[in-house]
């Protein structure tokens, strides 16, 4: 016999990512409004970095973004207040596990030995997802926000990015992995590939 988290478990496992998002907003009881505009607003943050960036440097490649903090840091710079400082690993907690989302520990080749680092991006049902349930279009002014943030915060800083983002779509080695550090080290919002 199994137990409910064995069971609830087995059921995520059919759900299309949407629906596992909305499961667990269901699970999350009174709450879940203040979770759903968290989520939202972070997977608003994910896709505002990954435009901004490929659209600056002019590449199909989708970078990573380094570390849950990055976001909650976007988001602060735009002006939202977030209930705390979990706000966005919480939120991004649940799109990993809603599969909306690629969250997964940092990888080795960047030599960043802290467990709770993660690196983290839009996959192909995320995107589909911001189209689908028309959050692009209902949290337009939202995304303009913190898209220009971001932009803004780009362009503050585009020598860095620019100079990372030449180092991730090359192979990367000892040498590279410490100059990636050294550029992160720089920035609030990180990249790795």
């Amino acid at each position: 016999m199994r137990s409910q988290i064995e069971k609830f478990i087995f059921e995520q496992d059919l759900l299309s990512p949407a629906q596992r998002l909305e499961n667990l907003f269901d699970l999350l009881g009174s709450g879940r409004s203040e979770y759903r505009k968290e989520t939202y607003l972070s997977l608003l943050a994910l896709h505002a970095i990954d435009s901004v960036i490929r659209d600056s440097i002019k590449t199909e490649y989708f970078f990573y973004i380094l570390d849950d903090k990055s976001v909650t840091h976007l988001l602060e710079m735009s002006g939202y207040l977030l209930l705390n400082k979990d706000t966005c690993c919480r939120a991004a907690i649940y799109l990993g596990n809603a599969q909306l989302i690629y969250r997964f520990n940092a990888a080795k080749k960047f030599s960043l030995y802290d467990n709770s680092v993660k690196q983290l991006r839009l996959n192909s049902w995320g995107r589909s997802f911001l189209s689908d349930v028309n959050l692009l279009d209902e949290m337009s002014s939202h995304l303009d926000k913190i898209r220009n943030t971001f932009l803004q915060y780009y362009i503050q800083n585009e020598a860095l990015y620019k100079e990372l983002c030449c180092l991730l779509l090359k192979e990367i080695t000892h040498k590279s992995t410490e100059r990636i550090y050294e550029i992160n080290a720089q920035l609030e919002i990180k990249l790795v590939s």
